[in-house]
């Protein structure tokens, strides 16, 4: 009987919690230019619960744009981390949350360089 409780209470709990994992709120598009390479990086922002949902467009000074999607999470100094996927190619990306700059980027190449806040709807 306790099992069967127990088992009902978490189905339940699950039910509750899904809603706010699943829908997202979007707090706009925010974009970056990843130096040396003059890369503008631009992401839609989705607040899904605990997670943060990018997904945008990668656009190259020769003028191709390439679709861009991944996370972000904040880690254990205060940083905020990006991950993401752009042209086969997996990027991590640190930057400051109060200047929304200040960072780094290093890909999957071994490629790295600095990342500059550009602006929100850029």
């Amino acid at each position: 009987m306790k099992k069967k409780l127990a088992s009902a209470i978490l189905t339940m709990a699950l039910f509750c919690a899904v809603p706010c994992i699943t829908q997202a709120d979007s707090i706009g598009v925010f974009c970056w230019t990843l130096t040396p390479y003059d890369n503008i990086l631009c992401f839609n922002v989705d607040i899904r619960g605990f997670a943060i949902k990018l997904t945008g467009t990668d656009k190259t000074p020769d003028v191709s744009i390439d679709g861009a999607y991944g996370a972000a999470v904040f880690d254990n100094s205060g940083d905020i981390v990006m991950d993401w996927t752009s042209c086969g190619i997996n990027y991590t990306g640190h930057i400051d949350p109060n200047t929304l700059s200040d960072g780094y980027w290093l890909d999957s190449n071994g490629y790295q360089g600095g990342i500059f806040f550009l602006g929100s709807g850029y």
